[in-house]
């Protein structure tokens, strides 16, 4: 058995709640760390520690009258099983974060339960206070089905600062 673990800490800067604020409108993800996480199958030969989180746009946040627009944490697709997660990634140093988002915000393609899978980077900036970091999620390459959702409902290209 083999095991990946964040022996350096690079996870730390990366866990807790970022926002990127728009007008009304704030974009919220919280990531947490996951350890010894069994990889692609039941009966794994390999662990790893990864991030993982959940993301959602609110109107007036922390407001009295605060309106969740959308929110990540859904049941998948039609069925009565909620998203554990829908951002899986790790560090691969103490300040960039990469890996993949499913954007489950949009309007529901039942051929596509995970909605749109995306390629997410995020790069914490040196030397800010508060901690901020540029979040840039792209469509993955490679081959889609011509019904596959292809446009992103939550934010691409935002620069998100840490508030816990």
């Amino acid at each position: 058995m083999y095991y990946y673990k964040d022996v350096n800490n690079y996870f730390i800067p990366f866990i807790g709640t970022w926002t990127y604020i728009d007008g009304d409108k704030t974009f919220v993800v919280k990531l947490l760390k996951e350890t010894k996480v069994p990889y692609l199958s039941k009966k794994p030969k390999m662990y790893r520690d990864e991030i993982n989180g959940h993301y959602k746009m609110v109107q007036n946040y922390g407001q009295p009258n605060e309106t969740v627009l959308y929110t990540s944490q859904i049941n998948i697709g039609t069925s009565i099983t909620p998203w554990q997660t829908v951002i899986l990634a790790s560090a691969i140093n103490n300040n960039i974060m990469s890996g993949v988002i499913f954007d489950v915000a949009g309007v529901l393609n039942t051929s596509y339960p995970t909605g749109v899978r995306g390629q997410l980077v995020m790069t914490i900036n040196d030397f800010t206070n508060p901690l901020t970091a540029h979040w840039k999620v792209t469509l993955p390459m490679g081959m889609r089905g011509t019904d596959e959702p292809t446009t992103f409902t939550t934010p691409t290209d935002i620069i998100l600062t840490k508030v816990n």
